[in-house]
């Protein structure tokens, strides 16, 4: 998992501690320079426009809203979002992640799930997976965490 340059946890750090990948008056480097969350101050990553991922906190329960698919290639961008989530509001116990859009989910995506969930029992609350989409409850069920997780359908 990569650190943002110059934070001292996995979600922050100064976007400008990024120049050095860049060279901006060449329009060379490694991709364009990241934007910042403005409900969190993260970093945010839309080189994978294949994932959407809208997310919004009310009292002790962030919602996350994904669409796409979460794959090796878009798992840090949800992984991100969620880490983002928690650290903006710590005194949040419960994460609802609406996957009825997600189209596809590898392991990538699995392992995502599984650390929100072990995060959220840290905090003492939920992990509730809305909807999930025929595709992401199959590989639930497989995987048997249909047990672990809390399923919200309707």
């Amino acid at each position: 998992m990569a650190v943002a340059p110059g934070g001292d946890d996995d979600v922050g750090g100064d976007p400008a501690c990024w120049a050095h990948l860049f060279d901006e008056e060449a329009g060379e480097g490694r991709g364009s320079a990241p934007e910042v969350s403005p409900t969190y101050g993260a970093a945010m990553d839309h080189r994978h426009p294949e994932l959407h991922i809208d997310t919004s906190v009310a009292d002790a329960e962030i919602t996350l809203d994904v669409s796409g698919d979460v794959d090796a290639a878009t798992a840090g961008l949800l992984e991100g979002e969620v880490r983002a989530a928690f650290f903006g509001s710590p005194e949040a116990t419960t994460m609802v992640l609406d996957l009825s859009q997600v189209g596809f989910m590898d392991s990538s995506g699995l392992r995502v799930i599984i650390a929100a969930l072990r995060t959220t029992q840290e905090r003492g609350g939920t992990l509730r997976v809305r909807n999930p989409s025929p595709a992401v409850a199959q590989l639930l069920e497989v995987t048997r965490l249909t047990g672990e997780l809390e399923i919200v359908t309707g």
